[in-house]
């Protein structure tokens, strides 16, 4: 009998650990995912992405490994290459770990995913061709026109005619031949993503105008590009298509110097060389020989690595404020700070732009004398747009100087409102599509990210970011299908002041976009308490430290780096919360409707389910918790719906129902203990947030609703006193119908929750505004099978 019973569950027969299901290839493929560029860069073969993820391990921050199952973790920190033998040495090590590791019993220390599933299969066959073919066909239904960049433009030239023998229907469609290329290469296509089958790499794109390089937006560790797998593939499809005749493809030159081709590694991981490093020339030589892939150009054109020495930690960054004129400009070119912040508008006696902020009008410096001044230095430079006609002539100087600019550069723009009172925002939508034009002619020349933010005002009724303003600021830099926005690195800047009551709507923003933030403060505005403080460390806690800025006034600017935690204590001090990413999620098809991170998940549209993952068991009391939030610019007519649902293969049944109106109304519908249909109806007191706790005990259910922000709404006196903020209900079921009985036995239960009325159309822009957030969802049962 095993002792440890805790994990006998998890080992399973030998006979089984070979069996590999499409469940088991969806896990595979969800750790895969984990293992982002700047959490696990650089690792050898041995320790890659895919063996890792093949031994059961996913990604959990710098360096950091947990296995799924047994959740045993593994640190893979290398040393410097230069110490080869200590370096060879950790690597083996590591390997071995990911076996050892695991618990005695954990099924992954005697399972493998087959390295047959990772490895790309040959194409030998017509059949395989077309349906290839196939299913490049179906997506050109949602784009318009595609261009293929990179090397296969020479070295993959299919034309329509080869085609003549598989089916004749593919003729003269240059755009299904490029939408089949990118299929080649094992890309698929999903809505606004193409999606990679073996390194499972997800990049978002214009559906407009696509751009690609099938071959070099790989990881740098998929299959595709190993040992030019990516080659092999063209020679087989060239050979079905009977192009024999064709030059042999060139072989791309490469440098078989060894201590070349680690130069980014060592590098990376030395500060020594960080003049070398942030010099461009060394970047683009890097991409001249190939040394780096698309990948990799990307995750170096992050920000950070532009600065070695602040070791990946945002907080070190330093600035220089509204550098609008020559004699600020001159400061900070002599100073150590890192980043030039400067303002741009349309000056009053010219149709040039010029440094200044509002309401000047006028400066001593146009932006042609900044850019002259700039061009020469390492320091990067964030500019801050104010008008958005002087958006494309700075662009476009700036692709003149191209070759001449060192540092990173951050294009900023207020393109949303905080709230109605605040000033206009500049045009979003222009400034996303004139901007990333210009990003994508100049990248890799220039690292170019995105700095989006609020039109703010600080008073004592706005003291926070809504839900309805984070929420329109998704909405609109995702509008149109923009998603080759996400392709760069995105910081939205957030007023101190507000940011500090505004923790669950920024944290949900920045994961569902997979972006930072910026804090920034005019001076004195905050006060500097140890309330405040800890609000402040509340964001390092749960952010990786690579991703907040801090352009902060005096005390915050010393207090951050002086005060702030060392990840373990940061990580002890978090609150144990079961993240409602791993423990919600929604139907297939519906992702875009309902964005889920950690602590809050935002219904976009009506009558879509959020469930939970788990199975749950109906025969087993259970407790269920919760906040909701209606939009501010909600209808009075939104309803948030809690439920049970009951669910076979094709059908979704929903049971008892307990119905929340945003004007306070409440509606519980279930089946009574004479086995009849029965409504209670309640009301408490109007609020935008209410907090729900759920008891049920099978047979009897305990109900407590209570009011969060109370509405500001017109009531007499008379009914002010009449209307409880807190209200309790109890429900007596009919427990016949709750038992699991033989028939159900294909039969799931659910938790889930829904919204009812969500979509509101604005008079203006015709664009939805209403939406439901649920936060920190919580269920708890004696037992929860995993569906």
């Amino acid at each position: 009998m095993l002792k440890d019973s805790k994990f006998s569950s998890h080992l399973l027969h030998l006979s089984q650990l070979q069996i590999i299901n499409h469940k088991t290839l969806d896990e595979y493929r969800d750790r895969l995912k984990t293992y982002e560029d700047y959490l696990w860069f650089g690792k050898p073969d041995q320790i890659s992405a895919i063996e890792c993820s093949r031994r059961g391990w996913a990604c959990q921050s710098n360096d950091l490994i947990e296995c799924v199952n047994c959740h045993a973790q593994i640190l893979a920190q290398l040393p410097s290459v230069l110490k080869k033998d200590a370096y060879m040495e950790c690597i083996e090590n590591i390997s071995q770990s990911l076996v050892n590791s695991h618990h005695r019993y954990c099924v992954w220390k005697f399972m493998i995913i087959p390295e047959s599933i990772v490895q790309l299969t040959d194409i030998y066959s017509n059949e395989t061709v077309n349906r290839l073919l196939k299913e490049a066909e179906e997506f050109l239904s949602h784009i318009n026109q595609i261009d293929i960049v990179g090397q296969l433009q020479t070295m993959f030239q299919i034309e329509a005619t080869d085609f003549d023998l598989l089916s004749s229907s593919y003729l003269n469609d240059s755009r299904l031949l490029s939408a089949f290329k990118i299929r080649v290469f094992c890309w698929k296509f999903n809505k606004a993503l193409v999606i990679c089958d073996k390194c499972c790499r997800e990049i978002h794109i214009n559906m407009n105008h696509l751009i690609f390089d099938p071959i070099l937006s790989h990881r740098a560790w998929c299959p595709v590009l190993k040992n030019n797998q990516w080659k092999k593939r063209i020679e087989q499809i060239e050979n079905i298509l009977y192009k024999k005749s064709r030059n042999k493809i060139s072989e791309i030159k490469t440098n078989n110097d060894q201590t070349e081709n680690i130069l980014p590694d060592i590098i990376s991981t030395q500060n020594l060389f960080h003049e070398l490093i942030s010099s461009k020339e060394y970047y683009r030589s890097c991409v001249q020989k190939k040394l780096m892939s698309t990948d990799d150009k990307r995750y170096f054109q992050r920000t950070l690595h532009y600065f070695p020495s602040i070791e990946n930690d945002a907080s070190r960054i330093t600035w220089a404020h509204a550098v609008n004129s020559r004699e600020k400009l001159e400061e900070a070119l002599k100073s150590s700070l890192m980043f030039i912040e400067a303002d741009i508008l349309i000056g009053s006696s010219s149709s040039n732009p010029i440094m200044a902020h509002p309401p000047h009008k006028t400066s001593d410096l146009t932006f042609s004398d900044f850019l002259n001044g700039v061009k020469s230095t390492s320091k990067g430079l964030k500019l801050d747009f104010k008008d958005i006609n002087a958006l494309q002539p700075c662009l476009n100087e700036l692709e003149v100087q191209k070759d001449n600019i060192n540092g990173p550069i951050i294009l900023n723009a207020d393109i949303v409102r905080a709230n109605p009172q605040c000033a206009r925002p500049i045009d979003a939508q222009r400034f996303l599509s004139e901007s990333l034009t210009f990003a994508f002619r100049v990248i890799p020349q220039l690292m170019i990210s995105f700095s989006l933010g609020w039109t703010t005002i600080y008073d004592k009724t706005t003291n926070s970011y809504t839900w309805s303003s984070v929420i329109n600021m998704y909405r609109t830099i995702t509008q149109n299908d923009n998603y080759s926005l996400f392709n760069f690195e995105i910081t939205f800047p957030v007023r101190l002041s507000l940011a500090l009551k505004s923790f669950d709507q920024l944290h949900w923003l920045a994961q569902v976009t997979k972006s930072g933030l910026t804090f920034w403060s005019p001076i004195n505005e905050v006060e500097n308490t140890k309330e405040n403080f800890n609000r402040l460390l509340q964001f390092r806690t749960y952010f990786n430290r690579s991703l907040i800025y801090y352009d902060l006034p005096p005390p915050f600017d010393s207090l951050i780096n002086e005060n702030f935690y060392t990840q373990n204590e940061r990580e002890s001090g978090k609150d144990i919360f079961p993240s409602m990413k791993d423990n919600w999620h929604t139907t297939t098809g519906q992702e875009d409707n309902v964005l889920v991170s950690d602590f809050n998940a935002v219904l976009l549209k009506s009558n879509v389910f959020l469930r939970t993952k788990q199975t749950f068991d109906s025969t087993v009391a259970c407790t269920w918790s919760g906040t909701i939030d209606f939009l501010t610019d909600a209808s009075s007519q939104t309803q948030a719906v809690l439920c049970y649902l009951a669910e076979t293969e094709h059908t979704s049944k929903a049971g008892m129902t307990i119905t929340i109106s945003k004007t306070g109304s409440i509606e519980v519908l279930y089946e009574n203990s004479q086995g009849s249909s029965q409504v209670d109806e309640n009301f408490v007191f109007p609020s935008y947030a209410y907090a729900f706790r759920i008891r049920d005990s099978i047979s009897t259910i305990h109900i407590e609703i209570s009011s969060l922000d109370i509405e500001n709404v017109s009531l007499t006196s008379s009914t002010l006193t009449s209307v409880p903020t807190s209200v309790q209900l109890t429900v007596f079921l009919n427990t016949n119908h709750r038992r699991i009985t033989s028939s159900d036995e294909n039969k799931h239960f659910h938790a889930a929750v829904v919204g009812q009325n969500i979509e509101q159309i604005t008079s203006t822009d015709n664009n939805p505004t209403g939406g439901i957030v649920f936060s920190r969802l919580r269920l708890t049962q004696e037992s929860l099978c995993t569906n």
